[in-house]
């Protein structure tokens, strides 16, 4: 999903390789840390952080505007307001070998388009004939993971 797929199709002078682009980075974030996708398209380089005792983690503060044009507050949230997301080894490893500036860079925009990523996932679940899947349902399985690893530290209301 990340990388994209190799689709194999029919052409009038035979079977050729069609490359269906990946999201990124953007299904690694959604699945192993709970961003929303747009949150997830957002997200940049500079974003991750190291405190002194050597704990990585993630200061989001804006997330992708659906056009991919600009970075806009967080859903919920103001201008300012933020969150700050624990980074597992794997995910700060693929950050740090990315380029400076927006992680998932859009086609010819700063930030990847909702539609663009919408998109890329659908055709790419279609190619492995999946059905139904929608990249929300990546931040699905991050809490489900979660909330299953240890259910006392979610609060009452995230049990139920």
């Amino acid at each position: 999903m990340a990388d994209g797929v190799s689709a194999p199709v029919q052409t009038r002078r035979g079977p050729r390789a069609h490359v269906l682009p990946g999201l990124g980075i953007a299904p690694w974030l959604q699945r192993t840390m709970g961003l929303r996708i747009r949150e997830a398209l957002g997200a940049r380089k500079s974003d991750f952080k190291q405190r002194s005792d050597g704990t990585r983690y993630l200061h989001l503060c804006w997330q992708a505007s659906p056009d991919g044009r600009e970075l806009e507050p967080l859903k919920h949230r103001k201008a300012g307001q933020f969150r700050d997301i624990p980074v597992p080894d794997m995910i700060w490893d693929i950050a740090q070998a990315l380029p400076d500036g927006p992680l998932c860079p859009g086609p010819g925009t700063p930030y990847m388009p909702y539609n663009t990523a919408y998109f890329r996932f659908a055709h790419i679940m279609a190619h492995l004939g999946t059905s139904g899947a929608h990249t929300h349902a990546l931040r699905h399985q991050f809490a489900s993971e979660a909330l299953d690893a240890s259910p006392a530290t979610w609060p009452t209301s995230a049990r139920y």
